[in-house]
């Protein structure tokens, strides 16, 4: 499934969340979010690695990838969070928007 957005301070803030703390899982509104990796890019390269990014490679972040379990049947669901989509492997539209927004809601105390 995927949502078609401006989603650019979302990757923002979770890219810095991840580079910052270098905390593999964290809980966010009930969902457990565990992190998978990014996808870097270079020039016109493109890579992807399951490391942290590191600060000085922040703005060259193209895609966050997470793995998502909470609530309800939405157990296991891997998601790609980018500048204009995000994409994920949700069943259930209703439930992808909800979780997108508690991830937008996560976002205040930082911005």
């Amino acid at each position: 499934m995927q949502i078609t957005d401006d989603f650019s301070l979302l990757l923002e803030y979770f890219s810095m969340l991840f580079a910052a703390r270098k905390l593999q899982e964290v809980e966010i509104h009930g969902y457990h979010i565990k992190y998978s990796g990014v996808i870097l890019l270079d020039g016109k390269e493109e890579s992807f690695t399951k490391n942290f990014p590191l600060k000085d490679q922040l703005d060259k972040v193209k895609s966050l990838r997470i793995l998502v379990n909470g609530k309800k049947s939405e157990e296991g669901v891997r998601v790609e969070i980018s500048w204009d989509q995000v994409t994920g492997d949700f069943t259930n539209i209703g439930e992808f928007r909800k979780f997108l927004d508690l991830l937008d809601l996560s976002t205040f105390r930082y911005f």
